[in-house]
Formats: C-alpha cells, sequence, structure tokens
C-alpha cells in the first residue's frame, strides 16, 4: 500500500493544484507540503480532514495514516495482552517542586526589591542648621560702620542623610530686641556658592556654612530661615538664631 507521502503527492497532482496553491488552501508554507510529500514530516488529524476535504482523498482511514495516530509512548514492558492504552505518565514531583521554588524566589527578589525602593523613597533628609557663638560676640573691625563695631557670625547646615537636600531659598532677619528692624531675601545662587554641590549630602567634605555679618549698634538678633526640597519630594523647612552679644570689645 502507498505510503501517505505517496498518496498525498498523486492527489494533489490528479487536482491539478501545484504545491503552492495546495499550501495556500492548507494555509501552510509551502515547504511544509513538501515536507510531507517526501515523508520527512506529517500533518496533524485536523489538517489531515482538510486535506481530505481538498483533495476528496481519504488519508484518515489510509494504512498509512501519521504516526502521531499509531505512536503513544508507552513503557517498555507495560500494556496490557489485548494492546490496551498504556497508562499516563504521573508528572515529576522533583521538577515541580523546583520549578514552584524558582518562582517563589523569583516572587521574593522582586518583593524585595520593590519595598527597598519604596523604603528609599520614603526616607526624608536629615536636615539641621545651627549657628557657631551664639552669642556672637562683638567685635571691631574699621569695615562696620559707625563706631567700627560689629558681628561676624556663621549658621550651619547639615545633611546626616544620604538622602540629597536642596535648600531653595532663604530669608535673614535682622532683630533690634523682639521687632523685625531688617530683612535679607536669599535665593538659591547665593546658597549654591556656600555649598560643595547642586546639594548637601553627608558625603559632603564638611558642613555647608553660611558666613556673614551686621554693624552696630543696629541689631541685638538675627535669624534664619531655609526652605527647600530633599531629593524624595519632601519640602523642609529650617530655622534657627544667633544673639548679638552687646557687650562691647576692651580696647
Amino acid at each position: 500500500m502507498p505510503s501517505f507521502a505517496e498518496q498525498l503527492t498523486a492527489a494533489r497532482k490528479a487536482a491539478g493544484m501545484t504545491q503552492e496553491e495546495l499550501s495556500a488552501a492548507v494555509h501552510v508554507a509551502r515547504n511544509t507540503i513538501s515536507n510531507w510529500e517526501h515523508g520527512r514530516t506529517e500533518p496533524d488529524l485536523d489538517t489531515l480532514r482538510q486535506l481530505g476535504q481538498i483533495l476528496h482523498t481519504d488519508f484518515l482511514n489510509s494504512a498509512a495514516a501519521p504516526a502521531e495516530q499509531a505512536q503513544v509512548p508507552q513503557p517498555e514492558g507495560s500494556g496490557t495482552a489485548s494492546g490496551g492504552d498504556a497508562p499516563a505518565r504521573k508528572p515529576d514531583k522533583k521538577k515541580l517542586l523546583a520549578l514552584c521554588a524558582a518562582a517563589l524566589v523569583v516572587v521574593a527578589v522582586a518583593a524585595g526589591l520593590l519595598i527597598s525602593r519604596s523604603i528609599r523613597m520614603s526616607k526624608t533628609a536629615e536636615v539641621t542648621l545651627s549657628v557657631l557663638h551664639d552669642p556672637a560676640p562683638m567685635i571691631a573691625d574699621p569695615a562696620f560702620e559707625d563706631e567700627g563695631l560689629g558681628w561676624e557670625f556663621t549658621f550651619v547646615i547639615t545633611n546626616a542623610s544620604d538622602v540629597p537636600f536642596k535648600p531653595e531659598k532663604g530669608v535673614m532677619l535682622y532683630y533690634k530686641n523682639d521687632a523685625v528692624a531688617g530683612n535679607m531675601d536669599l535665593d538659591y545662587a547665593f546658597l549654591r556658592g556656600c555649598m560643595y554641590g547642586d546639594t548637601i549630602t553627608n558625603a559632603d567634605p564638611a558642613p555647608v556654612n553660611i558666613n556673614w555679618g551686621a554693624s552696630y549698634p543696629l541689631f541685638t538678633r538675627v535669624e534664619l530661615q531655609i526652605q527647600g526640597t530633599d531629593a524624595n519630594g519632601h519640602e523642609i523647612s529650617l530655622k534657627t538664631k544667633v544673639d548679638l552679644s552687646q557687650e562691647k570689645p576692651q580696647q
């Protein structure tokens, strides 16, 4: 009896179809038809039915039906004398457990990364504003107006965390007793001139110092206010003051 490959070739030619025409009718590549006709591969059952309808040939009842109809994987020595179906193979429990374990590891790693990122994003910069020498002693210097007396004082910005902090603006308020007698706005350009980079972090070689001064006898206290934002979007406001000693230096 002719093989399936021989039957397919004969049926196609009898129908007056080329391999290209048959491949288009079955919706497969032309080389697939060629592989079937040369016995290299065989179609599945659904495709066999489709071929039979197109070529008017009963391929299903042919003794040369595809190997997939008859070849059922069967362990050696298994089966019954009557040729019954072989029992289905049980899944490999070790492989299933290994796959489950690998999936759990991937999920755990992904969850850990998300949690770590969430923690980093929720962290706020640990920024403080302080002052050196409070109260600031009065000193004599010809550069000061009027009597050549005044004060020099230093405000210090420190970031104890690795979350960068950007001081965006500030204001320096000058008090005469409890009343504001003057003020000076500080923009980012001024503050940037006191910094080691565009932001302040614990990696800076030293705290950021803002050095300033005032002439006697106008003021008794100076207050500095700073507003900024850290790298995680948290708005931070800082404020501190320095009293100005009214004790004149000895001549």
